[in-house]
């Protein structure tokens, strides 16, 4: 299912056979330098597209399948997590071989877009390592501002910064 269009890209529900495409974004350490151990194998990317399933099923919202309009292939996932009641995490990966296209930014805009006018969600917060500066750009770029860096079980070991977007 289609959530949502932008100039180059779709934003769609997951696929139980989209695993390998999941395999290649997870499973690249470059996009997991900051989130955490990649996918080990394809057994892993199906239990994650049965995870996104559920999650869209449940709450309306999970990280869709970002498809490049031009070649209809994934490049990434975009999408939220729910935080509590009217907020959201949002949360984007890409394969390293479209890093610096604008995609990222694309999908965050579209998404945030999304939330506000068909989710009535009222704020929305990113997560970033304090090193990710390329992440960092992204939200900010789209109108997200420096809350806070927190540390804690919660988000891992490393310190991240919190970057928040209200409506």
């Amino acid at each position: 299912m289609i959530i949502l269009e932008t100039k180059r890209l779709i934003l769609r529900t997951w696929k139980f056979d989209d695993a390998e495409d999941a395999l290649k974004i997870w499973g690249n350490s470059d996009v997991m330098k900051y989130i955490g151990k990649p996918f080990e194998n394809l057994d892993v990317a199906k239990k994650a597209m049965q995870n996104a399933i559920s999650a869209q099923e449940k709450h309306r919202i999970c990280l869709w399948a970002v498809v490049a309009k031009e070649n209809q292939t994934i490049i990434g996932a975009c999408g939220f997590h729910p935080v509590e009641d009217k907020v959201l995490e949002i949360a984007y990966h890409f394969i390293p071989e479209v890093w610096g296209k604008g995609f990222a930014s694309e999908t965050v805009q579209g998404c945030i877009e999304f939330a506000f006018t068909k989710l009535n969600i009222k704020k929305i917060v990113g997560f970033t390592d304090v090193e990710n500066l390329g992440s960092q750009k992204v939200l900010e770029k789209n109108g997200f501002e420096f809350v806070e860096i927190v540390t804690g079980q919660q988000l891992s070991k490393q310190i991240k910064e919190l970057l928040s977007l209200s409506f």
